[in-house]
């Protein structure tokens, strides 16, 4: 089943091998405000994964067992792509001053 921010929420068919991705696409895809590569799959076990993405290119999917819940979030009020891209060029200046910050302090405590 997908349900949350995919185009058409509904139930599918289950096929070995399928991936997260390959059952949001079925579904017809998400809405224009759907996040597939933040879909979390629930298992009927009750184990919950999320689909990570890695550096902006792979995606590393959770296997998707029968009987398996998709749920597609939806992107907050307000997010553009400019915002998300303020927000990571925001992270990498102070993740690049706090790298800084530490090695001239370790060089003043060498000295």
């Amino acid at each position: 089943r997908v349900d949350g921010a995919g185009a058409l929420p509904s139930l599918g068919r289950w096929e070995p091998g399928r991936s997260a991705t390959d059952y949001i696409e079925l579904a017809g895809g998400t809405s224009p405000r759907g996040m597939a590569h933040r879909a979390v799959v629930s298992a009927p076990s009750g184990i919950s994964r999320r689909v990570k993405r890695v550096l902006w290119v792979a995606k590393l999917e959770p296997p998707v067992p029968s009987g398996s819940t998709i749920v597609v979030p939806e992107k907050p009020e307000g997010t553009t792509i400019i915002s998300s891209a303020i927000s990571a060029m925001a992270t990498t200046v102070q993740v690049s001053t706090t790298l800084l910050t530490m090695i001239v302090a370790i060089r003043a405590l060498r000295q």
